[in-house]
């Protein structure tokens, strides 16, 4: 029988005929619960490792300790694991998440960067392809440039990049003014 006389709540469920046995419903939780982490495990940010770890640590107080759910206790305790539970896996989360950066590369953050040109540049076209450390960019120049020559990302249009060559002997003279 669950008793709550604090919320009224008195139910006999053998009356109606159904038969808990709270040792295999422990059981039961705690393979779901482990389940769940898992799954997890296997395909992080699912963010089921919260119901998984509720089940488990529930699971495991209704195997070792039945006897709790006949008492108010059970509910008070099964809310507080919950809590604690999910207080701790959304900070886990928070600190696996912290610090990962962003690696998506836009033509708006392109612009100074050198490249190598590894297909010939050809004014108002945009067959030409650079090649800005392992990405390669269609481009196109004012004039043309042939493939292996280093250039400037001037700016970016759409998803292809303007850039001009780099003036060798120019860049040679401001290194010496400095």
């Amino acid at each position: 029988m669950l008793s709550f006389p604090q919320i009224g709540i008195d139910l006999d469920l053998e009356q109606i005929g159904i038969d808990i046995n709270m040792e295999l419903l422990g059981l039961l939780l705690i393979v779901v619960g482990v389940i769940l982490l898992i799954v997890e495990m296997a395909t992080p940010g699912f963010f089921i490792a919260l119901p998984g770890s509720v089940f488990l640590l529930i699971g495991i107080m209704i195997y070792y300790v039945p006897w709790i759910w006949s008492t108010p206790w059970g509910v008070v305790i099964a809310v507080a694991i919950t809590i604690c539970m999910s207080a701790l896996v959304i900070s886990i989360y928070k600190q696996l998440g912290r610090g990962h950066k962003v690696l998506t590369a836009s033509v708006d953050t392109m612009a100074g960067k050198r490249c190598l040109v590894v297909e010939d540049l050809v004014p108002d076209d945009l067959s030409g392809k650079v090649k800005i450390g392992t990405e390669t960019w269609s481009a196109t120049s004012d004039e043309p440039i042939p493939s292996g020559d280093e250039v400037v990302v001037v700016r970016g249009e759409g998803v292809h990049l303007i850039v001009k060559r780099v003036d060798s002997e120019k860049e040679k003279k401001e290194g010496d003014d400095r």
